[in-house]
């Protein structure tokens, strides 16, 4: 467990959009990256500091994120593939991996005690 552990939580944060987009992950992959709690915080995050904003472009800057200037906090959230994502959704999908995350620890935990006597 002690090895297993790190392995799991290093691939799901791996897998949680920061650094690979979800439109570019393979498709066999990509299911993992819904058990990824990195992947809701990183989404919320993400849509709180670029919905609705507007960034100016300088003329030595380079644009990777659309043709247009003033660039759109939009045109970023739809280019890492977040475009119709939400604050409050992706904040109730963490507390309720963080709810079946202790339920079933607790049913777990309430086996072994049995079966020990």
């Amino acid at each position: 467990a002690l090895i297993l552990a790190p392995m799991l939580t290093l691939m799901l944060m791996i897998l949680g959009g920061f650094y690979i987009s979800f439109d570019n992950m393979p498709p066999y992959i990509l299911w993992l990256s819904f058990i990824s709690q990195a992947r809701y915080g990183y989404t919320a995050m993400c849509v709180n500091e670029f919905r609705g904003q507007a960034f100016t472009c300088t003329n030595d800057a380079t644009v990777s994120y659309g043709d247009e200037c003033p660039l759109s906090g939009e045109t970023v959230l739809t280019s890492l593939g977040m475009g119709g994502e939400s604050v409050g959704m992706n904040v109730l999908y963490l507390i309720l991996m963080q709810v079946g995350i202790r339920v079933i620890s607790y049913f777990v935990l309430r086996m072994n005690y049995k079966m020990r006597g």
